[in-house]
């Protein structure tokens, strides 16, 4: 069984590429790192399976030349290896790309899977972010959305832009905010969770849960805590 792998290269030791290549191995899986800037005669067209981290290319495929071209690579690539299973197939990764697509797709998850013991936060989302904050706290006050609010750029990946965000209880503050400006933008209500999130990964049947440290819980008069959900949290639970 022989599985093609894409990611960026910087992202191959984060991902603990040795350690999967060994972990497949065992299991009689033989690991090759897919080059889609290459010719596409070069693609192989032996592959079992696909795996593969695409979406950044894809999210800057009609900007970037470079991105567009890995892109092609892939597509390419699927249509050498007809027989190989894609995971994931992009038409079930595109609603992640969006954080409104992913709000509305998991707000009528959890409305067709009811009765259950949860919600999903309050949102809105706005073309850009006003520079007056009266208009802010009014347009967040008619949606009957209430403080703390947590806002991120509406793209989920593909630039560096897609992982800033913002906790706020002010339109003030946020109007303030330069690394959200001049993007569509979510606005969710914050709900504290006790500085802990918890990951959970679903494989066929398999099920995998893994505990994350998150922000600490925020008083509704709090001030703006700006992030980069890249980095080390500026604050959290243990």
């Amino acid at each position: 069984c022989k599985c093609g792998l894409y990611m960026a290269r910087k992202k191959l030791p984060k991902f603990g590429f040795e350690k999967f290549v060994q972990a497949a191995s065992t299991e009689g899986v033989e690991v090759v790192l897919l080059d889609f800037e290459s010719d596409v005669s070069d693609l192989p067209s032996d592959l079992d399976a696909i795996l593969h981290k695409i979406t950044d290319d894809y999210a800057v495929s009609n900007i970037d030349a470079v991105a567009k071209k890995r892109f092609d690579g892939f597509s390419a690539c699927i249509q050498r290896n007809p027989q190989a299973a894609i995971i994931d197939p992009l038409s079930s990764i595109l609603p992640v790309l969006d954080r409104t697509r992913m709000q509305e797709v998991l707000h009528q998850s959890v409305k067709d899977m009811k009765p259950m013991n949860f919600k999903v936060p309050r949102w809105t989302t706005l073309p850009n972010i006003p520079s007056d904050g009266g208009v802010i706290d009014s347009l967040l006050l008619a949606q009957g959305l209430r403080p703390p609010f947590i806002c991120k750029i509406a793209q989920a990946c593909g630039t560096s832009r897609s992982h800033d965000m913002a906790i706020f209880t002010r339109g003030a503050d946020l109007a303030a905010c330069q690394a959200l400006s001049g993007a569509p933008v979510i606005i969710q209500e914050f709900i504290n969770h006790g500085g802990v999130l918890w990951k959970v990964y679903v494989a066929g049947e398999h099920v995998y849960q893994q505990r994350r440290r998150s922000l600490a819980d925020q008083p509704p008069d709090a001030p703006l805590l700006g992030f980069y959900s890249q980095d080390p949290l500026p604050t959290g639970g243990d």
